[in-house]
């Protein structure tokens, strides 16, 4: 590994870190509410179909770490979801081809609706002075709408952001070549 690939992992980070910020920013002061976008988990789904595969737990990690950094959200919490977004994507990258924007976008919507429901269910068990209002996990689709819409329309441009070239896999010139 050179210092370029270490640069793309921290281009990657800063990159989340703005992605949840905006999100948030949607979320409270742009009035979108639960329809805003998690522009961060279009990311995650759109990097996963073209890092390498061995990379896509450090892409987990990096996410979730990008996310804690500007959420009110448990930790331990925040971490697992992201984990488990990355455990699922590394098993669908096995299985289909992530790259098709309509793909991307139904695990976007999948990844974002799931990690919803999951955090908000961790938030009501960890407040024991709030009435149990499970129907607030249940709004979790109208940001993996939007979230699937983000990745089908803007995955190749996320993926593609300044710094991040690095971290995409590329087919070497003699694979390439052999392909001829």
């Amino acid at each position: 590994m050179n210092r370029t690939h270490y640069f793309g992992w921290l281009f990657l980070a800063v990159w989340a870190v703005w992605l949840c910020a905006f999100s948030g920013y949607l979320v409270q002061f742009a009035g979108l509410g639960h329809w805003a976008p998690q522009l961060a988990t279009a990311l995650f789904v759109a990097l996963a179909a073209r890092i390498p595969v061995s990379d896509i737990p450090k892409l987990a990690l990096t996410m979730g770490l990008a996310r804690v950094a500007v959420s009110i959200d448990t930790p331990a919490a925040v971490l697992a979801s992201a984990l488990s977004i990355g455990l699922v994507l590394r098993l669908a990258r096995s299985a289909i081809q992530v790259e098709s924007p309509v793909i991307a976008a139904a695990l976007a919507f999948l990844a974002c609706t799931l990690e919803s429901a999951w955090l908000e269910a961790v938030h009501l068990r960890t407040q024991p002075t709030l009435e149990a209002d499970w129907s607030a996990a249940a709004f979790a689709w109208p940001a993996g709408i939007t979230t699937a819409i983000a990745t089908a329309a803007f995955g190749g441009v996320l993926a593609n952001l300044p710094g991040l070239g690095n971290l995409i896999r590329r087919k070497t010139w003699a694979v390439g070549a052999s392909l001829r």
